[in-house]
């Protein structure tokens, strides 16, 4: 072999050593993140501000990580717009990035060691083109703001459970009431956002935390807002959604199906499947003193708009007056008439409510009604009324639970179809007997009617209500009267009852006991029951919208004040592979897992 031949054989052979060693070399990062905080900023003049903060964890047998290459929404950021520290010292170089779409943080002699640890914070301002139109019935003059955060190629990324944090803050000018957000694409955590404000400037943020997420899953959130808030310059035009489009499904939910786009980052496509992110719509009216008091009163979560299937059956009047979110007050005379009519309690002082527990109590009781007569078994009145906000928020949680996967708008068109068969079922009786024994057979029923009094007034106009046994139990100057047989050795064997409406009955020769019940007019009954129910609730509860506004604070909360302010730090970071999206309908992709 000459020396010519010897020369490319060594070249050759050190070509297939050295060439593995890099392939081995390019797939050795391997790492964790620990904890992972995210903040998107719409600012006042419609550009994005980033916040990123990452804990890392690197192996002891992976790389050192010595690059961060940090994905951006979109080509319009500038590199001098963006500022990053690791551990709190200044990334010494920002470059744009070869892997990926957006920046590379040189990290130089800061670079995380195998086994060691490190802080990665990055913030990103001036991002423009992220917000698009949003055109809906109900939201007029909406624009839309997608945004997929920073992630990691999963070859490196290790990561199981980070602490993961996701907040969106919308613009200054946006009111409370006005802002609405999309359930998040993949995310383990709590669907529904937890909605604070800002001390200093009173900005809505929409946050999400998970502590079983990871950082190589690419989660999608949005939000949606009145354009107004941001100058019309910054919206795109409605021909940048490509095929991008908003579904109207119902008054309480949109359908948003994401457009599939062809991004490619790093030689790597990926497409967005085809999915349905339902847009909740929290808050409608556009005055907003007077829409904050209507929303005091939604004491339901705004999921059950989510369109379901089939509608769920089986709910008890008290749950149906729950899902069509009928005043607390009335839901509280609901459960004391329903315990009424069973016989395990008695009234024995209206004003304040005092009842009285018959033992034993009859078998069957649902859970809220047991937990109603725990709570009035309390001696203070404030005792009362904490046991039973408590209840009436298990409550609510409890119909929220069964209405999942289910057609909320069906279902609520069911149980009103119930109350006016109810109603039928009355108005159709044939004789005064009858029509008062479905009555009250129906009672919690026909409550659920808006025109309760004005019906049942209408119904008993020319026919008086035979008071039900049970009414006793409820107001004892109608205490059905038994009369025992008597001897009528004088000729006058007469038993009157001293009990209004009670029939007498007269007889010398009878062997068995005579039985009554009185009867009083329909417009008398109905306001018995509203009015006197209701009264008696609110000797408890005092005002209804106080204490409504209590429970609505628990299961669906107006926006509160919250410590943070529009950005969390001044840096914010990102490591390896990443990739960001910030588009009505956008696919993401890159690769590479730090070189």
């Amino acid at each position: 072999m000459n020396k010519k031949h010897t020369i490319i054989s060594l070249i050759t052979v050190l070509m297939l050593i050295i060439l593995p060693l890099s392939s081995v070399y390019a797939q050795s990062y391997r790492f964790k993140v620990t904890r992972y905080d995210v903040q998107a900023v719409i600012e006042a003049d419609g550009t994005l501000t980033l916040f990123y903060e990452m804990d890392f964890e690197n192996d002891p047998n992976g790389h050192a990580i010595d690059f961060v290459d940090l994905g951006m929404p979109n080509d319009n950021y500038q590199l001098s717009n963006i500022s990053a520290t690791i551990n709190g010292t200044l990334v010494p170089e920002i470059n744009h990035s070869s892997y990926v779409k957006g920046a590379e943080l040189a990290l130089g002699e800061y670079q995380i060691p195998p086994g060691g640890t490190g802080t990665v914070q990055a913030k990103i301002v001036g991002i423009t083109g992220v917000l698009f139109p949003y055109d809906h019935d109900d939201r007029e003059n909406y624009v839309n703001f997608q945004f997929m955060p920073n992630y990691f190629d999963s070859d490196a990324d290790k990561s199981q459970n980070t602490d993961y944090e996701l907040s969106i803050v919308l613009p200054p000018d946006v009111g409370s009431n006005e802002g609405v957000y999309y359930y998040p694409d993949r995310w383990p955590g709590e669907k529904d956002a937890v909605a604070t404000l800002t001390v200093e400037d009173k900005r809505v943020i929409y946050e999400w935390h998970a502590t079983n997420a990871n950082t190589h899953t690419k989660y999608l959130f949005g939000v949606a807002f009145p354009a107004s808030a941001v100058p019309e310059s910054s919206v795109s035009s409605s021909k940048d959604l490509s095929q991008g489009q908003i579904d109207n499904t119902g008054s309480n939910s949109v359908q948003f199906f994401p457009k599939l786009l062809g991004n490619i980052c790093s030689s790597m496509k990926f497409l967005v499947p085809l999915g349905i992110i339902i847009l909740i719509s929290i808050f409608s009216s556009k005055k907003q003193m007077q829409e904050t008091e209507k929303r005091k009163l939604q004491y339901l979560k705004p999921t059950l708009s989510v369109e379901g299937h089939g509608i769920k059956r089986g709910l008890t009047a008290v749950e149906a007056a729950i899902l069509l979110e009928e005043s607390l007050d009335q839901v509280l005379t609901m459960i004391l008439f329903g315990l009424l009519k069973k016989e395990a309690i008695s009234v024995i002082n209206q004003d304040p409510l005092v009842i009285e527990t018959n033992s034993p109590l009859p078998e069957g009781l649902y859970d809220y009604e047991t937990k109603f007569i725990e709570a009035l078994g309390h001696e203070k009145k404030t005792s009362q009324r904490s046991a039973l906000q408590i209840l009436i928020v298990e409550l609510i949680k409890s119909v929220e639970q069964k209405m999942k996967g289910f057609n909320a708008k069906d279902t609520k068109a069911y149980y009103k179809d119930i109350v006016q068969r109810a109603w039928s079922a009355v108005e159709g009786a044939n004789t005064p007997e009858v029509k008062s024994a479905q009555f009250e057979h129906t009672l919690e029923w026909t409550m659920l009617d808006e025109d309760f009094s004005g019906r049942t007034t209408r119904t008993f106009m020319d026919t008086p209500v035979f008071i039900p046994r049970w009414w006793w139990r409820y107001d004892n100057t109608y205490r059905p009267y038994m009369s025992s047989p008597v001897a009528d050795t004088a000729g006058s064997g007469n038993m009157a009852s001293s009990v209004p409406g009670l029939a007498s009955s007269s007889s010398s020769t009878s062997s068995k006991p005579s039985f009554s019940l009185p009867n009083i007019p329909g417009a008398t009954f109905a306001a018995s029951v509203i009015s006197g129910g209701a009264n008696m609730t609110n000797s408890i509860i005092g005002d209804s919208k106080v204490f409504t506004s209590q429970v609505t604070n628990r299961t669906n909360p107006i926006p509160k004040t919250s410590s943070s302010g529009s950005g969390r730090y001044t840096g914010g970071g990102g490591s390896s592979c990443a990739c960001a999206c910030a588009c009505a309908g956008c696919a993401c992709a890159c690769a590479g897992g730090g070189r």
